[in-house]
């Protein structure tokens, strides 16, 4: 039997005091960290940045990259991204919520989901995220 090839993916952790930031394509009831796939001849840093403003108009201030994550379709290199702006859904996202104590919150009609709506991949991504934050208090 012949594997697939596992695709590549910038994605990105942008964390406040209202939680870490999430996505939900359009036609999709899933949530997942805002990223991409790297354009030809462009870096998964670049596609960070240039996903993270198609998908929700924030700026990137600083871009700091902070683990690789393997899962069963991709090979994710993390980065936490400082960024400023209006929050605001591109034409391919539906909504923006953030995850926060176990919660999503959509940011569109303040609705409270269950994180079981959340992509197992991101979900084991901000838990990584959080040990790390934990490791450094």
């Amino acid at each position: 039997m012949k594997s697939k090839r596992k695709s590549r993916r910038a994605t990105v952790i942008v964390s406040n005091d209202q939680g870490i930031l999430l996505t939900r394509m359009k036609g999709d009831s899933r949530w997942m960290l805002p990223g991409g796939y790297p354009e030809r001849y462009e870096t998964r840093e670049t596609a960070a940045k240039r996903e993270l403003f198609e998908e929700t108009s924030l700026v990137s201030l600083t871009c700091n990259f902070l683990f690789e994550f393997e899962s069963s379709t991709r090979y994710h290199k993390v980065f936490l991204i400082h960024a400023q702006g209006d929050w605001k859904p591109s034409m391919e996202i539906e909504a923006l919520g953030v995850y926060k104590d176990g919660n999503i919150c959509c940011l569109t009609t303040e609705q409270r989901i269950s994180e079981a709506f959340l992509y197992k991949s991101s979900r084991e991504i901000i838990d990584r995220f959080a040990r790390m934050n934990e490791l450094s208090e």
